[in-house]
C-alpha cells in the first residue's frame, strides 16, 4: 500500500512539476559553458572515445554549430569572453586584449586589475579586479533590468577574466580561484565576504585531494595515433612531456598552482560549479537566472603540449566524463527547466615544429628584435628616439607627444611604420590608426583586424602575422591569436528546454549571435551593441 502511494505521489508532483514548467514562458536557468582553446576539431577527432552523456548527449540531443567564427583579432581568452556574452566585438565593447598600453600611464593594462578594490578570500592582491574596463553592457545585465534585478547572475573560473566579464557590469557574482592560496576568491565589487556556500565547501574540501597522478585515462593504444609528439611539448614545469604527472609531487615543488596544468583543474572547476548552483541564488525560483562556467585548465594544457598531444586528447576525454555527470546533476536539479549552451573563447594553432616536420610552412616571429629594429627606423626617418613605445599583440604605440613637437605628421609617422611592417614576409597585414578609423574594411583579415580596434586603447598601427606564424617563445607548446581558421573557429552546442534534438547546423555562425540568442530565449533585450540576428529559429524543433 505504501508503495502504491509512493508512486502515485510522484506521478502527482511530476505532473505538477511538468505543468509548471508548460506554465512558464521561459527556462529557469541558462548554464554557459565555456571550454577555453577549444577547436571542432576536438569534437572530430575524439568522438570515437567520448562516452555517450557528455558531448555526443549534448550533440545528440541538441543543436550543433560546428562553424562558429570570432570575426576579431586577436583570438584571447578576455576578448573571446566579452565577445560571447555582450555580442559585440573588441571595438564597441573595449577588451582588446588580455592587456594593453594604457598611454596615461605608460604602463600594460590587465583587462580585470581595479587598484581600487579589495580581494575577498584571502590576503594578496589578486582579488583587485572588476569589469571596469568593460564598455558594453552583456546578456547578464539585460536579464537583470527586464526582472528589476530578480534575476541572479553569477560566474566562475580559475581565471579571473574568464569569470568577471561573463559576469558583465552588473553580475551578482564572479570568482575565481588564487593559485597563491589554493582558495576560492572574489572582490568587494561583488561581495564584502565570501559567500557561505564557498567557505563551508573549502572547511571540507582540500585542494590537496585534486592533486592526484595523471595518467592515461585509457589503454595507451587510443594515443598511438599522437605517439612522437613529445619532442614539440614543453611540459609541466620540471615534469618532462610525458606521463605519467604526478601533480601532488609537483605542488610540493612548485605550488598549489600546478593544478591548473593538468585536468584536473577541470574537474576543481566542475565541483565548484555545482557548489555554485546549490549554494547561490541560481535557479531557486522562476525568473530565469544565468550561471556561467568557464574552464581554465584546457587553455594551460594546449599551451605547454599543443593541440596534438596526448595530454590534450586525454584532457578531453577526461573533461567529457566531468561533463556527463554535470549534464546528470543538472537534470536532477532543474528535471527539464534549463538552456545550456557550450562554446569556447577562441582555438590554438599547431606548434610550429610540428608542422615543419610535415613539411608545411611554418614560423617564428621575434617580436623584441621587430620591436628594436622599427625603433631604428623611425629614428633614422625623424632624427626622433624613443617613438616606439610599445609594441605587443598586434599594435604598435607610438609616442604621439614627441611627434607632435616635430615636423611630421601622426598620420605620417603611421603610414611610415605600416609601410615598415608590410616590407616584413612574416607580417600579412598592417594598418595604420587613422584608416582604421576612416574607412570600413569587409575582407579578411582586415575586418577582423578592425573588429578589434578600438581608438581609445589600440595602438597607431595595427598588424597581423602570416598564417603559422607564432612567437618565438612558443618553440614548444603552441598558442593562438590570430583571425586565422585553427584559431577562430570554435564549437557552439546549445541543450535543454525547448531545443530541438539531434540537429547539425553547417551555416558559417558569428559568435555574436550568442548573446542575441540567449536574449530572445529568456524574453528580454539584446545587450545594446548586439546588433546580429538570434539563432533562435534555428533551435525550434518545427
Amino acid at each position: 500500500m505504501y508503495t502504491l502511494r509512493s508512486k502515485l505521489l510522484v506521478a502527482f508532483l511530476a505532473q505538477i512539476f511538468c505543468f509548471s514548467i508548460s506554465a512558464q514562458e521561459h527556462p529557469r536557468i541558462v548554464i554557459a559553458l565555456v571550454v577555453d582553446q577549444m577547436t571542432p576539431q576536438y569534437i572530430d577527432r575524439f568522438w570515437n572515445d567520448f562516452g555517450e552523456g557528455g558531448f555526443k548527449k549534448l550533440i545528440n540531443e541538441g543543436v550543433y554549430f560546428p562553424n562558429t567564427f570570432y570575426n576579431q583579432v586577436p583570438t584571447y581568452t578576455a576578448p573571446g569572453h566579452a565577445s560571447i556574452f555582450t555580442g559585440s566585438s573588441p571595438s564597441a565593447h573595449g577588451i582588446i586584449g588580455n592587456n594593453w598600453y594604457d598611454r596615461k600611464t605608460g604602463k600594460s593594462v590587465y583587462c580585470v586589475e581595479d587598484t581600487e578594490r579589495s580581494t575577498i578570500g584571502s590576503s594578496n592582491d589578486n582579488g583587485k579586479r572588476s569589469p571596469k574596463y568593460l564598455l558594453s553592457a552583456g546578456i547578464g545585465d539585460m536579464m537583470k533590468l527586464a526582472s528589476g534585478g530578480k534575476a541572479y547572475v553569477s560566474a566562475i573560473s580559475i581565471k579571473d577574466r574568464s569569470a568577471i566579464l561573463p559576469a558583465g557590469q552588473s553580475g551578482d557574482l564572479a570568482v575565481w580561484w588564487d593559485d597563491e592560496t589554493g582558495k576560492w576568491i572574489t572582490s568587494d565589487h561583488y561581495s564584502k565576504e565570501v559567500p557561505t556556500w564557498i567557505n563551508e565547501y573549502q572547511l571540507k574540501n582540500n585542494v590537496y585531494d585534486y592533486m592526484r597522478v595523471w595518467e592515461p585515462m585509457h589503454d595507451q593504444d587510443a594515443y598511438s595515433t599522437l605517439s612522437g609528439h613529445d619532442n614539440f611539448e614543453r611540459g609541466i614545469f620540471s615534469s618532462g612531456a610525458s606521463f605519467p604527472y604526478d601533480m601532488g609531487a609537483l605542488a610540493q615543488e612548485h605550488g598549489v598552482k600546478v593544478l591548473k596544468y593538468s585536468p584536473y583543474g577541470n574537474s576543481f572547476t566542475f565541483t565548484m560549479g555545482r557548489e555554485m548552483i546549490r549554494g547561490s541564488l541560481l535557479g531557486k525560483d522562476f525568473t530565469p537566472d544565468l550561471g556561467i562556467i568557464s574552464f581554465s585548465s584546457t587553455d594551460y594544457i594546449g599551451h605547454l603540449f599543443g593541440p596534438y598531444s596526448q595530454e590534450v586528447k586525454d584532457t578531453y576525454l577526461r573533461f567529457d566524463k566531468d561533463l556527463e555527470e554535470f549534464i546528470m546533476f543538472l537534470e536532477s536539479q532543474f528535471g527539464g527547466d534549463f538552456l545550456l549552451f557550450l562554446t569556447s573563447d577562441h582555438g590554438v594553432m599547431p606548434n610550429a615544429e610540428y608542422m615543419k616536420s610535415m613539411g608545411i610552412r611554418a614560423s617564428y616571429f621575434d617580436i623584441d628584435d621587430h620591436h628594436t629594429k622599427l625603433g631604428q627606423f623611425l629614428t633614422a626617418l625623424t632624427g626622433i628616439d624613443g617613438l616606439v613605445l610599445a609594441m605587443d599583440d598586434g599594435q604598435v604605440y607610438l609616442d604621439e607627444v614627441k611627434i607632435s613637437a616635430s615636423k611630421f605628421s601622426l598620420k605620417e609617422v603611421e603610414k611610415a611604420t605600416e609601410r615598415w611592417l608590410l616590407g616584413h614576409e612574416q607580417i600579412q597585414s598592417a594598418i595604420a590608426a587613422h584608416e582604421l578609423n576612416s574607412f570600413d574594411y569587409v575582407n579578411f583579415p582586415k575586418a577582423n583586424m578592425q573588429a578589434g580596434f578600438h581608438p581609445l586603447r589600440s595602438g597607431n598601427v595595427s598588424y597581423v602575422l602570416t598564417e603559422n606564424t607564432i612567437d618565438k617563445s612558443f618553440e614548444k607548446g603552441s598558442s593562438h591569436g590570430s583571425p586565422y581558421n585553427y584559431d577562430s573557429r570554435v564549437p557552439l552546442i546549445f541543450y535543454g528546454r525547448d531545443i530541438a534534438k539531434g540537429k547539425r547546423i553547417e551555416d558559417h555562425i558569428d559568435i555574436r549571435q550568442i548573446a542575441p540568442t540567449i536574449a530572445e530565449c529568456v524574453g528580454v533585450s539584446p545587450p545594446p551593441m548586439a546588433t546580429l540576428p538570434s539563432l533562435r529559429h534555428y533551435l525550434k524543433s518545427k
